[in-house]
């Protein structure tokens, strides 16, 4: 009778006859390499074989287009074909074709994106755009007294002429105006000021001089402060650069106020 036994290392058979047995050295560790190789070869042609539907992608990129709200701001469709999807439909704003655009691209089975979405700008004017603009600017996070921001609308372009302090102010602003509605394009002229503890110093001393005036806005660069925005009156401008100029770590102090009756 002969018998079988598996070990890790080896193969044993053993006969019943006394003293005789014999080992067959066929070792596991070649045949794990073997098994190995094999699924090395296969595992490529079946991620090759492996092709996602455009039915599905279609389907998975209306799902993040969905969660990103893309629907609150205008109607997006989605057409794939061999991978590659076309976005197209009509948006209200610039922000919201990028996100668009951004939410397609989560999705990992698709390599290429076609971007075909219109923006709505008709019957929006300049004006309401520069109005939504004071209201968006006022809601950013990243905005503060520290930083100076204009506008300037050209039929659907927002310029945005601005100097801020930190550079993720930069990116807030933009990201915050580009949703603003009939916004098709954006003009950034935004700068950021050098970072320096010495004009943070500045900044904050002029603050607290001027706080209990809350028309101002004030930056300071390397030193030089700027006062910007609007007063109701002469003596309310002449008030603020006083206050600023009593400030001792202020080397030049320009006063740009605007007296609101002025305008």
């Amino acid at each position: 009778m002969t018998i079988v036994r598996c070990f890790n290392a080896a193969i044993l058979l053993e006969t019943s006859k006394p003293g005789s047995h014999r080992v067959l050295h066929w070792q596991l560790s070649g045949l794990g390499l073997l098994a190995l190789i094999v699924m090395l070869c296969v595992t490529p042609s079946y991620s090759v074989d492996h092709v996602v539907p455009d039915a599905q992608i279609a389907a998975e990129i209306q799902d993040y287009l969905y969660h990103a709200n893309i629907f609150k701001h205008g109607q997006v469709y989605v057409k794939v074909e061999d991978g590659v999807a076309t976005l197209s439909g009509m948006v209200d704003s610039i922000g919201v074709k990028t996100d668009a655009q951004n939410a397609a691209m989560k999705d990992e089975d698709v390599p290429r994106t076609v971007d075909d979405i219109q923006i709505e700008t008709d019957g929006i004017t300049s004006n309401q755009i520069v109005t939504q603009a004071d209201r968006k600017l006022l809601c950013c996070y990243a905005y503060t007294i520290y930083d100076y921001v204009e506008f300037e609308a050209h039929g659907s372009t927002l310029v945005i002429l601005s100097e801020v302090t930190q550079p993720y102010a930069k990116i807030a602003i933009d990201y915050n105006l580009a949703h603003i509605k009939g916004v098709a394009n954006i003009e950034d002229r935004i700068s950021v000021l050098p970072l320096s503890e010495y004009d943070d110093g500045v900044r904050m001393q002029i603050a607290r001089a001027i706080y209990d005036d809350p028309y101002f806005s004030e930056y300071v660069d390397e030193g030089s402060t700027t006062l910007e925005g609007d007063v109701d009156s002469r003596e309310d401008r002449v008030r603020a650069a006083e206050d600023a100029n009593i400030v001792t770590m202020a080397e030049l102090v320009t006063n740009n106020l605007r007296v609101a009756s002025n305008h």
